[in-house]
């Protein structure tokens, strides 16, 4: 059951491109992750993954405080018994700033394949690390649900990744 979430919680928002005025929500309400999305979103791929790669996950906070990523199910569920229109707002916001973050690992997550494919096994291996390291600062029980499921999706992605090294 928990891979069928995690997979549709992987299929929203993919492949959409998101106007300019979410971009830059997103950018801000994601401070760490501002120089890889810049990157991402200007088309620059290859900073992007080097960006992501030099993150530090297990810095706190990972998102602004105060941004739809940072809520618990507990907050939205407050948010929800204070206004339905605020709950959608938000649901919605959620949903596009980890189309961002999902569509940013997918790269990092394809250049760790591709480094697979071409026998670089000590690349590979720093790309599903930090993609490791991305998926277990999205799992935590102090995000909403399906940042948690995002989390435990690229995990897995990672664990893969790891496998077909040791192939």
């Amino acid at each position: 059951m928990a891979g069928v979430i995690a997979a549709t919680i992987l299929l929203v928002g993919c492949g959409k491109k998101n106007s300019s005025s979410e971009s830059s929500a997103t950018l801000s309400s994601l401070p760490a992750l501002q120089p890889a999305l810049k990157a991402w979103l200007s088309g620059d791929k290859s900073t992007a993954i080097t960006d992501f790669l030099a993150l530090d996950w297990s810095a706190r906070p990972l998102f602004e405080v105060g941004s739809p990523l940072s809520r618990s199910d507990d907050q939205m569920h407050a948010v929800r018994a204070r206004s339905e229109a605020d709950y959608h707002t938000e649901s919605y916001a959620i949903t596009t700033q980890l189309a961002y973050l999902k569509q940013l690992a997918a790269l990092v997550r394809d250049a760790g394949f591709d480094a697979v494919s071409k026998g670089d096994a000590a690349q590979a291996q720093k790309y599903f690390t930090s993609l490791k390291q991305f998926g277990t600062a999205l799992d935590r029980p102090d995000y909403t649900l399906i940042v948690q499921f995002t989390g435990r999706a690229y995990e897995q992605y990672a664990d893969t990744g790891m496998q077909k090294i040791r192939k």
